[in-house]
């Protein structure tokens, strides 16, 4: 009986195993298996006599009565399903930074040199600006830039932008040079001085695009890149034909008719 109990004790322990493993299903099966393995005849019924058979079913049945209770928690923790997957640190603080974008300084060099240039000729195409103002402006929305694709949107604007100031700049120069020649025409200036009245007529070469073309005729919805395109294109011709044709220019005879009418 003794050498059973040893039996049954280890039995105990590996169905502690495989009922946690496989499930009691499996652990009935290889149950069945091991008890018949060690011991054959502790598998058959009692007999008719309800001799030491029947005392032998008893003992197993009430070993397998312990044995088929289910475990607790503690004890089957960590055995059943799959282990929990260690996480590397910082897996959930969200998505990586996005990689640190990347300033073209060659190009934010030559735009701040050609806004310099500018300056130092007092233009008045830079909205009225301090020295350095301009500039610094345009250099901390570039710093301040979210994303690589915003940072070369801005940079294209500014290029872009800066390119008709320049032109406006080179037409302000040439009209004033021309009217110099035609001293006469000065007092029939509308505007303030001659100066303010070349001012006026850049400046107004936008309003009449926005308005022409604006599909609701009050200036929304405008494409403001076709718009830039229409004007950097306008005041480039305008520089040729003054500089080709001076006081005879399209341009100049134009502005005369507006701002210096007989």
């Amino acid at each position: 009986m003794l050498e059973f109990k040893v039996k049954s004790l280890l039995v105990g322990k590996l169905l502690h195993f495989f009922f946690s493993r496989f499930g009691w299903i499996a652990g009935g099966l290889i149950l069945t298996f091991l008890i018949t393995a060690c011991d054959p005849g502790s598998m058959m019924l009692p007999g008719p006599s309800g001799s030491s058979n029947s005392s032998s079913w008893k003992e197993d049945s009430f070993e397998m009565q312990v044995l088929m209770e289910p475990f607790s928690e503690t004890e089957t923790e960590g055995t059943s399903g799959n282990p929990p997957i260690p996480r590397v640190a910082g897996e959930e603080a969200g998505p990586s930074h996005q990689a640190s974008i990347i300033h073209n300084a060659s190009f934010e060099s030559s735009l701040h040199q050609r806004i310099q240039r500018l300056e130092n000729e007092n233009t008045p195409f830079l909205l009225d600006k301090g020295k350095g103002e301009y500039w610094t402006d345009i250099k901390r929305d570039l710093d301040q830039a979210p994303s690589q694709q915003e940072y070369n949107r801005l940079l294209e604007f500014e290029n872009c932008d800066l390119q008709i100031r320049e032109l406006k700049h080179l037409c302000s120069a040439l009209f004033r040079q021309t009217l110099s020649q035609h001293p006469d025409l000065l007092p029939k200036c509308i505007e303030r001085d001659a100066e303010s009245a070349v001012f006026s007529f850049l400046e107004s070469q936008r309003e009449e695009f926005e308005a022409e073309f604006a599909p609701d005729g009050d200036g929304n919805g405008i494409n403001t890149h076709w718009i830039d395109k229409l004007e950097m294109d306008l005041f480039q011709e305008m520089a040729d034909d003054l500089h080709k044709n001076g006081g005879s220019s399209y341009y100049f005879l134009k502005f005369l008719q507006e701002y210096f009418p007989d």
